[in-house]
């Protein structure tokens, strides 16, 4: 039998706001460390999932959350789980030690509880040299570190991360990365909910929301082979008028920029783009014309996906 401990059931999970549905009739369940991205663009519904995974949010519908029935032991189940907003509330004024003492606090620790728990802390999210500096002064990254202990600080089963990657630099991201692994390996479950698609890459599994309702449900590679799509790189003299020739033809999905070179994406095999890439050969326009087919990337199935929405595919 599996442990109620690493599990969240979500069940017919509706929110509404006004005549806005920012989440359609959800159903999955969540088992495990993960962690677990929940990816979609902005206004999918992510931060509101987030925040009913919380316990800070009404709904409609079945949820429990490691054991605990929401909303009757929600109040129960933040005694077990960090939950991290895009906004954390960190004190300017306070230094790296303050702030953690304050969260400390809040969780109900014990004075000698928090003095034990926060050098663990400070190694591990290599705050140790800059214990007593202001939060104000801390870079982006420090901060969210920061934010990150401080969540940490009663030591949670369940770890909700909304956005954490949100204006901070790539090296920090990375860096943040590799603390969620961590704590992953520790037995934490780790929920983040975010845009970027190298973080998504790194879950176990993603749940791509797009207006409230559920369109992909997969580990990355499970997406990347039950998605029969097909991206393909060019490169030419005359990038923007092949760009508006690919568009143009109605035969690719998604037509973009990476670095000196096209990618675009659809559902055609490599004898249909090599006739097209001939036609615009033999008409003498964009000069020399290099292409081949490459490994479908996350962004490339979400932005497929997305447009097939948009679409009313």
């Amino acid at each position: 039998m599996i442990s109620t401990a690493n599990t969240i059931k979500v069940e017919n999970l509706q929110k509404q706001f006004r005549r806005n549905i920012a989440l359609d009739n959800l159903s999955f369940e969540l088992t495990g460390a993960g962690p677990f991205g929940i990816v979609g663009p902005d206004g999918a519904g992510k931060t509101t999932l987030m925040r009913v995974f919380a316990g800070i949010m009404a709904f409609k519908g079945k949820v429990n959350v490691c054991g605990f029935r929401y909303p009757s032991e929600s109040e129960k189940a933040k005694k077990i789980l960090g939950y991290m907003p895009q906004a954390f509330g960190l004190y300017r004024d306070l230094s790296v030690r303050e702030n953690l003492e304050f969260y400390g606090r809040i969780f109900g620790m014990t004075s000698s509880g928090i003095k034990a728990r926060m050098p663990e802390l400070l190694e591990f999210s290599r705050l140790a040299p800059f214990v007593n500096r202001p939060a104000a002064k801390l870079s982006g990254g420090m901060k969210q570190k920061l934010a990150l202990s401080s969540c940490l600080m009663h030591k949670p089963d369940l770890l909700i991360l909304d956005e954490p990657g949100a204006g901070v630099d790539p090296i920090s991201r990375r860096e943040f990365w590799q603390i969620i692994q961590e704590l992953v390996t520790q037995g934490i479950m780790v929920v983040v909910a975010t845009t970027y698609m190298d973080e998504a890459e790194k879950c176990a599994r993603v749940i791509y929301l797009y207006d409230g309702r559920i369109i992909a449900d997969d580990t990355p590679e499970g997406l990347r082979k039950n998605y029969n799509l097909k991206v393909f790189s060019f490169k030419c003299d005359d990038l923007h008028l092949f760009r508006n020739l690919l568009e143009e033809s109605g035969k690719f999905v998604n037509v973009n920029f990476f670095g000196d070179e096209l990618h675009a994406s659809g559902m055609l095999n490599s004898a249909d783009v090599e006739s097209f890439v001939d036609e615009i050969r033999k008409a003498k326009k964009c000069g020399d014309i290099n292409w081949e087919e490459i490994d479908p990337e996350l962004e490339d199935i979400f932005v497929h996906l997305s447009e097939e929405k948009l679409s009313g595919i």
